[in-house]
């Protein structure tokens, strides 16, 4: 897995499984094995792979737009 959860209260890390919540009235934080890699040949949020919590990139590009904050 490429990242992990950590709860802020506890300092637990927790492997993600679509998880919303872990303790009560604690936030979580992405925790990544890797330094952000941007990805200059992709398209849209594609550029950003390395931290999307999914494992691949979709062949379905429908235009998804992104902007410089």
């Amino acid at each position: 897995m490429k990242y992990q959860l950590q709860c802020l209260k506890t300092g637990d890390l927790i492997n993600d499984a679509y998880t919303l919540h872990y303790t009560e009235n604690a936030l979580l934080r992405a925790v990544y094995n890797e330094p952000f890699e941007l990805q200059e040949d992709a398209q849209g949020v594609w550029k950003y792979l390395s931290w999307i919590p999914t494992s691949k990139a979709n062949d379905y590009i429908a235009g998804t737009v992104t902007y410089k904050a």
